[in-house]
């Protein structure tokens, strides 16, 4: 939620002005512009936000590029996550483990009931 109110002097909205009822849903940064208001001008925006992934569409990708190089023997390798800015690489690979628990999980259940 954002409102932000009549101001006398132009003024800049930021993300810091963004309320939430989750304590978890938040900006990435406080300092990011949203739109500049002129004097005599307000701004009220009610906005829901939605998890989604990838896979769904573009706009959820976390990582621009991922790439497995090989390393200095025959069982090592390097992996090279370079972000879209969002999470840094160490995040996006921990949600990449959790969600491949999560669908091997859901996949490990279907199996069974064919058993």
């Amino acid at each position: 939620m954002l409102d932000s109110g009549n101001s006398d002097s132009t003024r800049t909205v930021t993300t810091q002005d963004l309320s939430s009822e989750d304590e978890v849903v938040k900006a990435v940064s406080p300092n990011i512009p949203i739109v500049q208001l002129a004097p005599g001008q307000k701004l009220k925006v009610e906005a829901y936000a939605r998890l989604g992934r990838g896979s769904e569409h573009a706009k959820w990708n976390s990582a621009t590029m991922a790439v497995l190089t090989p390393g200095g023997n025959p069982e090592e390798h390097i992996l090279t996550i370079e972000t879209a800015g969002n999470l840094k690489a160490g995040q996006v690979i921990r949600a990449a483990i959790d969600e491949l628990e999560k669908r091997l999980g859901e996949f490990q259940q279907t199996i069974a009931t064919f058993s």
